[in-house]
């Protein structure tokens, strides 16, 4: 197919003739698909980039959830012990009624005297040993004679134990600082403004 362009000149009309070269309806048209198949497949492979990258981060999402669901063995030893320090309270507690015994404590024997001494159980007890707990139930024993009025006072380094008061570094206990009270004195708020008379 041959265009004519035609230019205007200030003389002359001159006409010039170029051949261009036209594609044909069907050489555009498989332009087109080539261009069409390339891009569905970059999409097709961006689709699968993109599967492939949430597949592997829900992998790793599952891998965290599992990693928290699994018991640690620091669970595992926890348990162990919990079920050593009830061995030992057991063991305190029969050793604790029987008369025989050097740990003998008469007052836990009643049932219901029991049930109250066990309230007044400090909550730091030491049940790795059955000497810690031991102490624990002498502790709660004498408090609760004490309270009720049953038996003698309160020995100072019971209440301290029990109250958690912090050691000094030379072993003896420290005794908490009594703060000051100061008395207040009623006055009528007329004498707060009167000049003092000397």
């Amino acid at each position: 197919m041959v265009n004519e362009e035609r230019t205007l000149g200030l003389d002359t009309e001159e006409v010039v003739e170029t051949e261009e070269e036209t594609e044909t309806p069907e050489e555009e048209k498989t332009e087109e698909t080539d261009d069409v198949e390339t891009l569905k497949e970059k999409a097709k492979k961006a689709e699968e980039e993109r599967d492939r990258y949430k597949q592997d981060l829900l992998a790793l999402k599952n891998s965290r959830k599992a990693a928290k669901k699994s018991p640690p063995t620091d669970g595992i030893e926890a348990k162990i012990e919990s079920v050593l320090h009830k061995q030992n309270e057991r063991a305190v507690l029969k050793r604790v009624i029987d008369e025989k015994s050097e740990m003998y404590i008469p007052e836990l024997v009643d049932g219901k005297q029991y049930l109250e001494i066990i309230g007044y159980l400090p909550r730091n007890i030491d049940r790795s040993t059955p000497e810690g707990i031991h102490k624990a139930l002498k502790q709660a024993t004498s408090l609760w004679k004490a309270e009720s009025g049953k038996g003698g006072e309160v020995k100072k380094d019971v209440a301290a134990d029990i109250a958690g008061t912090q050691t000094k570094p030379g072993g003896s206990k420290a005794a908490p600082a009594a703060k000051p009270t100061v008395q207040r004195i009623r006055q009528p708020f007329a004498k707060w403004y009167e000049k003092p008379q000397h």
